[in-house]
């Protein structure tokens, strides 16, 4: 079975997400409901993508101490599972859902450091990826992983002629946008994470054009820029164009960005265009704030809410 797509995720998480009525900071916090979730960002993307009927391959590092919500993930999703399993546990990262604000508290664990060793192995499965295929490099590095380390895969990889795209921060965005390997096909910061890469505010719609026309000069052939409850910006070398979701309860927001990635993924696999590519990605995000996990509704749900998307060209 040919997988046409690939997602990797160095530094993957169980997600334990709490609800609280009302979250007070240095008191006692009663607990309404808790679920964990095997989740790390590409791992979110490709359980979206299996949900949307495309079959998708998931790799990264795992631990083998309590890989079990990963396991059954995979399978119960039909994700191939190419993770390399390192000894110790995988990172727990906490989630407290203050259901009065509507906000989400984050508390995230670093990770186990990583040897070489581990590097070297993802590195010997990932030369084996299909020729053509999308390969998704998303989130953190974990402790010990060299800041190139996407970069150094994206030159190793650079045969292959994948369409790479990247869904990362700080200093792995920076070494991959400032190196000398092959441009990825598609970024997807947002605004904050822009900001810290060309290290200047970006406070008008002006401001992130140039930002984003500096990286599509570079050949990179779609730079989206996500703006929160505001919506999406998407940018080619032709155009760029504004994508606001329509109003909806949401249940959780853990994920809504990897949500994108998985449906800027399914836009490529079909050749969309840049508005379609807008509408149906902002669908995959919102459809997945209606759920908990790294889930997403029907597909006759994301394509109603795709028709809800609205769009609108913007000019410098």
């Amino acid at each position: 079975m040919i997988h046409p797509v690939t997602t990797v995720t160095l530094n993957p998480a169980i997600d334990q997400t709490l609800e609280v009525d009302h979250l007070t900071v240095d008191q006692l916090n009663r607990v309404d409901s808790a679920c964990s979730n095997a989740g790390g960002k590409g791992i979110n993307v490709a359980s979206c993508l299996a949900d949307w009927g495309i079959y998708v391959c998931a790799s990264g590092l795992l631990g083998n101490d309590n890989s079990e919500l990963f396991t059954r993930l995979f399978k119960q999703k039909k994700i191939r599972d190419n993770f390399v399993r390192f000894d110790g546990e995988t990172r727990t990262n906490i989630k407290i859902v203050n259901k009065t604000s509507g906000g989400t508290t984050d508390l995230n664990m670093s990770g186990q450091n990583i040897s070489q060793v581990y590097l070297d192995r993802l590195l010997q499965r990932l030369s084996a990826i299909e020729n053509g295929s999308i390969l998704v490099l998303s989130g953190s590095l974990p402790p010990g992983c060299p800041e190139d380390f996407y970069t150094h895969l994206m030159q190793e990889l650079a045969p292959k002629n994948l369409r790479i795209i990247v869904d990362t921060s700080g200093p792995a965005l920076s070494s991959i946008l400032t190196s000398h390997a092959p441009a990825p096909f598609m970024i997807k910061p947002n605004l904050h994470e822009l900001e810290t890469y060309v290290g200047r505010d970006l406070k008008e719609t002006n401001d992130i054009i140039h930002a984003a026309q500096e990286l599509t000069n570079r050949g990179i052939e779609k730079v989206i820029v996500s703006l929160g409850s505001e919506g999406s910006l998407f940018f080619s070398n032709k155009e760029a164009l504004h994508a606001r979701p329509p109003k909806i309860t949401s249940a959780s927001s853990v994920g809504a960005g990897d949500a994108m990635v998985a449906g800027l993924v399914a836009a490529a696999l079909d050749d969309l265009n840049v508005e379609e590519m807008a509408k149906l990605a902002t669908a995959f995000a919102v459809g997945k704030l209606e759920l908990h996990g790294p889930n997403l509704p029907s597909k006759e749900r994301i394509n109603a809410l795709a028709k809800s998307v609205t769009t609108s060209h913007i000019n410098n």
